[in-house]
């Protein structure tokens, strides 16, 4: 199963032997580094342990959050396309299931939304993405 470069993973595991370099960095600073590294790899989590490596398991709640990702690129994307400029509201319309489940979740449509400057939107089945100018 191929994962798409914006679905983000539970956790990667460093291995203990290459973290050892670390140990004389104080607990804050290492915990910054975890930080660090967890946002570059797009994952939630680091762990410290005998065998290194990511963990591809997906949860229902990894996967609503790289559609929401996904979405979000698919929109700024258009928006460039249409010469718009940040912040300049928009309305749009999807003809997809995935992205009016996405629009109408309670947390994450609200954030599509706001960072995309949607001011309203549409479903249509089957019809074509679109966005306008408001």
């Amino acid at each position: 199963k191929k994962v798409k470069i914006r679905q983000p993973l539970n956790a990667y595991a460093v291995l203990l032997s290459d973290w050892k370099m670390f140990e004389n960095l104080d607990t804050e600073t290492q915990e910054e580094l975890k930080n660090i590294i967890a946002d570059e790899l797009n994952v939630k989590n680091i762990l410290v342990n005998e065998e290194g490596g990511f963990d591809w398991h997906i949860t229902k709640e990894l996967e609503l959050e790289g559609g929401v990702r996904e979405l979000i690129r698919k929109i700024q994307d258009a928006r460039k396309k249409a010469g718009l400029k940040p912040g300049e509201d928009i309305v749009l319309t999807v003809g997809d299931e995935e992205s009016k489940k996405l629009l109408e979740h309670p947390v994450h449509g609200q954030a599509i939304r706001q960072k995309t400057s949607i001011t309203d939107w549409q479903y249509t089945a089957e019809a074509p993405f679109a966005i306008q100018r408001k």
